[in-house]
């Protein structure tokens, strides 16, 4: 309360009719706080507050802070009033407003505060910068050096829908980005480069190349001289390892051949490309299949091509 004083006194009397409505929209609720000696509060001073006792309205709890002297400097002339948010369930939008009663209960309209309306969490204050005391004190609504605020909350309600029935009834195609990009390539769609590989042309994506590989990254968008032609020559490498490296940029996938005798000469020349195209994964790859297939028939030239 501050400062000692014994000026609060906080009643919440049940009227003959419901102050609690239920809706299946809002649920609406009020609360009273009635300010004893009042000529002792307004000497508390900026920021000083009383709080009333707690009181729930929409499955949350609700107090009422009362500022004799406002919240700040410039205000410190008004009564300020905050709604504050005790306990409740996370987050809850809710509209309030105050009014003063005088001592048979009738509503002062005006001392009656426009509605307000936050999205509260846990420990919000909402400050609404009420009435001067000037004309509290001169309205005649003082009696007996007290008053009366009277607070109306309406809590919001929103239809709940549950989660799991919609999710259900959607269906998340998987992606096919690598598949499109396969088709794109065997077909010619939007390729922007050639190249001649062992007498053959050869089509591929610009974008494409440059993502995977800093060596293609350098010669399409570099610096190198290859970027001015319509024609990019690529020398000492076959044109079946060219195109089985370009699939295995487009789908991350390599083909692995019936024959063990083709697939592990695939596999040396493929590391040679990966190794000249600073293609990391392609590599590895390479090598984790070179290693599997590894025999006395080619021990020889797989170990050479591993060093």
């Amino acid at each position: 309360m501050g400062n000692g004083l014994s000026s609060e006194s906080c009643t919440f009397s049940l009227p003959t009719t419901p102050t609690t409505i239920q809706t299946t929209e809002a649920v609406t609720g009020s609360h009273q706080m009635k300010i004893t000696n009042y000529s002792q509060t307004e000497r508390m001073g900026v920021g000083w507050h009383i709080t009333s006792a707690p009181f729930s309205v929409g499955s949350c709890t609700w107090a009422i802070e009362y500022y004799p002297c406002g919240t700040e400097k410039v205000h410190e002339s008004y009564i300020s009033l905050g709604l504050s948010l005790c306990h409740g369930p996370g987050i809850i939008h809710a509209l309030f407003h105050f009014t003063l009663l005088d001592w048979q209960g009738t509503i002062w309209e005006d001392a009656k505060s426009k509605f307000s309306s936050k999205v509260f969490s846990l420990g919000d204050v909402c400050i609404v910068h009420f009435l001067e005391r000037k004309s509290l004190e001169e309205s005649g609504y003082l009696k007996a050096d007290s008053f009366t605020i009277h607070c109306t909350v309406t809590t919001m309600k929103y239809p709940c829908v549950p989660k799991n029935n919609i999710a259900q009834s959607i269906t998340i195609p998987p992606c096919n980005l690598c598949e499109q990009l396969c088709r794109s390539l065997a077909s010619g769609l939007g390729t922007d480069v050639t190249f001649r590989v062992d007498g053959k042309r050869i089509h591929a994506h610009k974008c494409v190349l440059a993502a995977s590989s800093p060596v293609f990254k350098a010669m399409l968008f570099g610096p190198m001289k290859e970027k001015d032609k319509n024609l990019i020559q690529i020398k000492e490498i076959k044109a079946p390892i060219f195109k089985a490296m370009l699939n295995f940029i487009y789908t991350g996938k390599l083909s692995d051949t019936s024959l063990h005798g083709a697939s592990c000469w695939m596999h040396q020349h493929l590391l040679v490309a990966a190794d000249r195209f600073a293609l990391e994964r392609l590599r590895s790859t390479c090598e984790f299949l070179l290693c599997r297939d590894l025999d006395v028939d080619n021990v020889s030239t797989v170990k050479c091509k591993l060093n």
